[in-house]
């Protein structure tokens, strides 16, 4: 059974802006239907996959920052 929710819901289960809903959205990042009186409703499903690909992101960033730093030779003259 899928489960839907209200874009207002879903703004303050992802906690994103509105525009980043419907940027998802227009991206078909997340699913999601509109209803006949014209309301959209969000996928939860969708929505927690969406999720975890923005964690996944932000984690090899701070994975690539943290082995840049690591590799960034060492300087023979400190500055101070």
């Amino acid at each position: 059974e899928t489960k839907f929710a209200p874009i207002r819901n879903t703004v303050l289960i992802a906690g994103v802006s509105r525009s980043t809903v419907y940027y998802w959205m227009d991206h078909a990042w997340i699913h999601w239907r509109e209803l006949p009186s014209g309301r959209r409703i969000i996928c939860q499903e969708s929505l927690s996959h969406q999720a975890r690909q923005l964690n996944s992101g932000a984690d090899r960033a701070k994975k690539y920052l943290s082995e840049s730093v690591r590799k960034r030779p060492i300087s023979s003259n400190p500055v101070g």
